[in-house]
């Protein structure tokens, strides 16, 4: 797998998270989400500690996730001792990467599909490496994710909106 990651730029991993884990954390972001939309509109945060900025606003969101309970749950099955996902990742940055984000992209039916974009400009190394594990099936009513690739490379990045991650951003 880390060949083709390193190649391709992207992998599947089907499987990586066992269905009561993922039902179970489904449960709590659908939960999370209220709590966290109620905080916010009484004022009680701003919304940038509770919500990501993202490409597409309409029917979606990006909330950013504790790293207790069920979403410490489904990270130590995804990350623990025999999992791929974890193997993989060990062998690509090592054990002394350091964790940057835990968050739960949520798209609703209607959404449109994000503009196609990478998610950090050229590097020789890898800036980051995201994993995107989907906790229900997604169709295109929910405006699925979509992976390229291949396009991680420099003349990808250079060919894509000439480098600039910032043309083609939905700004609403």
């Amino acid at each position: 797998l880390a060949k083709e990651l390193q190649s391709s730029g992207v992998v599947r991993i089907d499987g990586a998270l066992s269905a009561a884990t993922a039902d179970a954390l489904r449960d709590f972001v659908d939960a999370e989400r209220l709590r966290c939309e109620e905080e916010v509109e009484a004022g009680g945060r701003p919304s940038t500690d509770r919500f990501a900025n993202l490409v597409l606003l309409s029917n979606r969101c990006d909330l950013l996730l504790p790293l207790q309970g069920p979403p410490l749950d489904a990270m130590q099955e995804l990350l623990g001792e025999a999992s791929a996902l974890g193997s993989l990742l060990e062998e690509v940055v090592g054990r002394e990467a350091s964790f940057n984000e835990l968050a739960c992209l949520i798209s609703e039916p209607g959404s449109k599909q994000q503009p196609l974009h990478p998610d950090t400009p050229y590097s020789p190394t890898p800036p980051l490496y995201a994993a995107f594990v989907a906790l229900q099936d997604v169709d295109a009513e929910m405006g699925p994710t979509i992976y390229l690739p291949g396009t991680h490379t420099e003349a990808e990045h250079t060919a894509f909106y000439g480098g600039n991650l910032e043309v083609g951003r939905d700004t609403v």
